[in-house]
């Protein structure tokens, strides 16, 4: 499951302000690089099986499907029901080979060896555990295919201000209500115990 702010988004007063808050943060060029970057890494080709964990509002599923060809399929799995209506509404009127799922990232809801390759983009900041997520994502893709996990280390974060104290204060409490606000550095530890 996504963090307590993520978990909380069918709950909260206003949901749907996440969708334009995710919409926001995609259309930023550093994020297109990023994807970019992955789809490189992920190496994908017509005919192949792709699992989105933590899809949100499906765009990646979509843009994912329209370089697999009729043959393919890329699924994307959510937890939040709000953002799973957003993504099958923006997909609605696709001829893609698409779908969407609920499901939990610690709990994926597929057998062994489901897909060609597995990605998680900005997600496991987010997680309560995310071994246990890495786990599965391993356990649902194929031997031999590829497991991508693209996420932020917000620890990182530089900014430059006049007064030292309070930049410090700021950085220091910067990723304090992010559930995971170093996962970048533990990425690559948490490969290898996965592995």
């Amino acid at each position: 499951m996504r963090g307590a702010h993520f978990r909380a988004v069918d709950a909260a007063p206003a949901p749907h302000a996440l969708v334009a808050t995710l919409d926001a943060v995609a259309a930023r060029e550093g994020v297109h690089r990023l994807k970019r970057h992955g789809l490189d890494m992920l190496a994908v080709t017509a005919g192949q099986r792709l699992l989105d964990v933590g899809c949100g509002t499906g765009d990646d599923v979509r843009a994912l499907a329209g370089l697999l060809g009729p043959s393919g399929l890329v699924v994307g799995v959510e937890p939040s029901e709000v953002l799973l209506a957003e993504a099958r509404r923006r997909a609605a009127d696709s001829p893609l080979p698409l779908r969407f799922a609920a499901g939990d990232a610690s709990d994926l809801p597929f057998p062994a060896w489901s897909f060609h390759a597995c990605r998680a983009e900005r997600v496991f900041q987010h997680l309560a555990d995310p071994l246990r997520a890495l786990t599965e994502m391993i356990r649902v893709t194929r031997p031999g295919g590829r497991v991508l996990v693209l996420d932020t280390d917000w620890g990182t974060t530089a900014v430059s201000g006049a007064d030292r104290s309070l930049t410090r204060r700021v950085l220091d409490g910067f990723g304090d209500h992010i559930t995971q606000s170093w996962i970048g550095r533990q990425l690559p530890g948490l490969f290898h115990r996965a592995a």
